[in-house]
């Protein structure tokens, strides 16, 4: 049976998982996490986990586990184009080395990923609760009403339980979203895909290393996993896809895709001159169209959240849809602690959209670029995406841009939790400090504090731990001294209870002041997200309350 509480979380996937973990996190303990499913779903799907969403998992303690457990660290892209083909090889690393702490991609199989999760809310005293199925829910405006019933049940009651907020993770089918009459806007691709994961004696993808097709002649992502399994995406093209798909159609107008047989699969490999000759052992493999959709609301403007693929789904070429998810969880979770610990007011809770609306806008564009790269029935413009476009990309450093968005690295909010102060006057010495500032790189309020300079804090211990809002101080060389920024320092979090951690970064630290793109004072608040809430020069307490004033 289940009680009222606080939240209630439908949904115990990755997704749903990450809410629980970063409430948990924050101090709170009155929710339940509820699934239909019976036990963990053994599948391959969310392969791919990017650096921010590692940086989330680290907050909870899973990463390094992971890491050494579970999963290959891809340090490496084999970009294969062009006729005859070439492969242009790119090192992760040396892009993403001083964007994050976690310069790679972690090949893993999702549900280890979900298994960690349930591991770590396990230790907390909180389980999944299994085979419960949500059949209403009714928003009062000061809680909502959830109807249930449990398929252990004999004989099955609907039951009624009372929560502050419900919190839907319940996939791309979302029945929750369905109840609200929020609308999945997008398209579903004309084109199907196969997903298999397998082994081979004929063959091994280096390890380490991700390959990305995009040969005219057909696309395919590949790489190797875990014991000595490996995984392969491949985009249909038409003569392939005739004869796996029925006479009816979907609710989308599109024919149903049907199972594909194992030994068709060895033809596609040798149609795209991968040297695989045999299939020891078939994992796991689907057949499915990919779908690029938003939904048109992420919540329904009160109590009731979504997240993941029920507020975003896009082609898994382009590796999004996990990684966006758990972001969404890491995002929406702190805040909700934030009110139900009354450190700010329910108007908090819009920034969720706002914040994370556009990478459910780019998971979307992101697939429809896959689609169109990977299954373009011109052979004209796949020739161009293969020949041209890509090593354009390639030669001229464009594509470590691509690489760093594609890795969710270049986010930056912007939303009424992010904000910049600058107090420029019509002095010379101020007009050279704006004119510095213009064309120099640093890091602005709404981008993540790069996990990669937690090394350079004078205690990156307390601030990776930090569940609140944290200060930085920047020094500045003939401003404000030391024993004034402690004072400021301790100021913030006396009158801030929301605040527990402040650093001072001295004159002397010149790595810290070049990499966030400082000159003289500064000071940044960092929300417990670790992305920069506000920036602001010079440090002045005045623009801190005005800050945090928003929370109210």
């Amino acid at each position: 049976m289940l009680v009222d509480c606080d939240v209630l979380i439908i949904g115990g996937g990755p997704v749903g998982l990450t809410c629980a973990a970063e409430l948990i996190r924050q101090g709170i303990s009155s929710f339940q996490i509820v699934d239909k499913r019976l036990a963990l779903d053994i599948k391959s799907t969310g392969t791919t986990v990017t650096p921010p969403t590692m940086e989330v998992l680290e907050s909870y303690g899973l990463t390094k586990d992971l890491m050494m457990k579970y999963g290959y660290h891809g340090k490496m892209c084999n970009l294969l184009v062009g006729s005859p083909t070439k492969t242009l090889k790119q090192s992760y690393e040396s892009v993403l080395q001083n964007h994050t702490k976690y310069p790679f991609f972690l090949g893993i199989e999702q549900w280890y990923t979900e298994k960690s999760l349930n591991n770590f809310i396990n230790t907390k005293n909180h389980q999944v609760l299994r085979g419960y199925h949500i059949t209403d829910l009714k928003d009062s405006g000061d809680v909502v009403l959830v109807d249930y019933f449990n398929v252990n049940d004999s004989p099955q009651t609907i039951h009624q339980i009372k929560v502050k907020f419900v919190i839907a993770a319940d996939g791309a089918r979302s029945p929750t979203r369905k109840r609200l009459g929020i609308k999945y806007e997008g398209s579903t691709n004309k084109r199907s895909c196969t997903l298999i994961h397998f082994k081979s004696d004929s063959f091994q993808f280096p390890e380490n290393t991700l390959h990305i097709s995009f040969e005219p002649k057909g696309g395919y992502f590949g790489m190797r996993l875990p014991n000595e399994t490996m995984v392969c995406a491949i985009p249909l093209l038409e003569h392939e896809e005739a004869k796996w798909i029925s006479d009816k159609v979907d609710n989308h107008d599109n024919q149903i895709t049907l199972p594909i047989p194992d030994d068709e699969y060895l033809k596609m490999f040798k149609y795209r001159n991968i040297p695989i000759t045999s299939l020891n052992n078939v994992i796991w493999k689907t057949h499915f169209r990919p779908h690029n959709r938003v939904a048109s609301s992420y919540w329904n403007q009160n109590r009731i959240f979504l997240a993941g693929d029920a507020v975003h789904s896009s082609d898994p070429m382009a590796g999004l849809g996990l990684n966006y998810g758990i972001q969404d969880s890491a995002n929406l979770g702190w805040k909700i602690a934030f009110v139900l610990k009354g450190y700010a007011s329910r108007s908090l809770l819009e920034t969720y959209e706002t914040e994370m609306r556009p990478n459910g806008d780019v998971a979307r564009q992101e697939g429809l670029i896959s689609e169109s790269n990977f299954k373009s029935k011109s052979n004209f413009m796949a020739k161009f995406i293969a020949n041209v476009l890509i090593p354009v990309f390639y030669y001229t450093g464009l594509n470590d841009k691509m690489f760093l968005h594609s890795f969710n690295l270049d986010i930056h909010h912007k939303s009424k939790l992010t904000s910049e102060r600058w107090a420029i006057n019509w002095s010379l010495t101020s007009i050279w400090l704006a004119v510095r500032y213009l064309f120099m790189s640093r890091i602005k309020a709404g981008e993540k504090f790069k996990s990669s300079l937690h090394k350079l804090l004078p205690d990156s211990e307390s601030f990776i731990k930090s569940t609140k809002f944290k200060v930085i101080l920047f020094e500045g060389s003939d401003s404000v001294k030391n024993k004034q920024l402690h004072s400021i320092g301790k100021e913030i979090l006396d009158s801030n209870r929301f605040v527990d951690n402040y650093q001072i970064i001295t004159d002397s630290e010149k790595e810290m002041y070049a990499r966030c793109g400082v000159i003289g004072e500064c000071m940044m608040i960092i929300r417990p997200d670790h992305f920069i809430g506000l920036r602001c020069h010079a440090i002045n307490i005045n623009h801190v309350n005005e800050y945090f004033s928003v929370l109210a």
